[in-house]
């Protein structure tokens, strides 16, 4: 008898599941929710807080922890299609949560200060986005901004994008914000970051 063990890289089914406008009619079949192609930000947002929040232990600096409550124990399917925001996505307080979004093409808003998708605190997540585009020429604007509050870190998480673009190299394409000094211990992964100058 041999038995033959295998590692690779896998993503259980997801909790909720959301189709864009103009998803295969097999995805939208399949679909929890449905974007209409106007204000996605309110359904991406939806399918993320359906969760339950947890309390947590959160790595905070060398051999120090917090306690917070957040979104945990849950993960999305975003499938592939068009997702135009009306304003930015804010990824809410999370631990535990995958966001599986790849093939997707997500569209920020053309406000002024227009970033398309901010991350707020993070732990333990695992985030794989599409092409997201930054439609704003604001320098403060940024396709994808991590920006967590004083009260949870981003941390232990895994973040990658197939691209990240932007309209005149006004803007910034992956931006950490270094306000809080607490995003550490994360592992980024893009392979194609454009149209931007900084």
């Amino acid at each position: 008898i041999m038995f033959v063990v295998g590692i690779a890289d896998f993503i259980e089914a997801a909790s909720i599941i959301v189709a864009a406008y103009d998803s295969t009619p097999q995805a939208k079949a399949r679909a929890d929710y449905i974007c209409d192609g106007v204000n996605d930000q309110i359904e991406l947002l939806a399918s993320i807080t359906v969760a339950g929040s947890y309390a947590v232990d959160v790595y905070n600096g060398p051999g120090q922890t917090i306690n917070v409550t957040c979104y945990g124990r849950h993960s999305v399917e975003w499938m592939p299609g068009t997702y135009n925001l009306g304003s930015v996505l804010v990824i809410p307080n999370s631990s535990d949560c995958v966001i599986k979004a790849e093939g997707t093409y997500i569209n920020g808003p053309s406000n002024p200060s227009g970033t398309a998708v901010t991350i707020r605190g993070m732990n333990r997540c695992r985030y794989y986005f599409g092409r997201i585009k930054c439609n704003s020429t604001s320098s403060v604007a940024a396709a994808l901004k991590v920006s967590p509050f004083s009260a949870m870190p981003a941390v232990m998480s895994v973040v990658s994008y197939t691209g990240l673009s932007g309209t005149n190299h006004s803007s910034k394409g992956l931006y950490l914000d270094p306000s809080n000094e607490n995003i550490c211990n994360n592992l980024f992964k893009g392979t194609d970051i454009a149209g931007f100058d900084v």
